[in-house]
């Protein structure tokens, strides 16, 4: 890999420590920090690491002669999982703001009192 890769690598885990520094400072628990960013680093690998694994077998599907049946079969696994993955995320956001909401008027009612 030449030099504009590896900067560029570089450049991803600098803007990534800064990050993680200026959130740590705002805290004051610096293990539930720690923790939280471990869990979505961790994440974000299995993310990369299971589409990379999807991707590689969808195209060996696609690329090598096999049968219809599986071609279609694995193609349609592969757009479910992509569905169910997207409706997941759309229904983690929307009890995540239901949560921060409910957060808001507990806070309010705090504030009245």
């Amino acid at each position: 890999m030449g030099a504009g890769g590896e900067a560029n690598h570089e450049l991803g885990i600098a803007k990534r420590d800064i990050e993680n520094v200026s959130s740590s400072r705002i805290s004051s628990d610096p293990h539930n920090v720690q923790t939280q960013w471990s869990q979505r680093y961790m994440g974000e690998r299995l993310l990369g690491m299971s589409l990379s694994l999807v991707f590689i077998v969808l195209a060996m599907v696609w690329f090598f002669d096999t049968p219809s049946l599986y071609r279609y079969s694995v193609s349609a696994g592969v757009l479910i999982l992509f569905i169910l993955a997207l409706v997941m995320k759309v229904s983690r956001r929307k009890r995540l703001k239901r949560i921060r909401a409910q957060h808001l008027r507990e806070l309010e009612e705090q504030s009245r009192n």
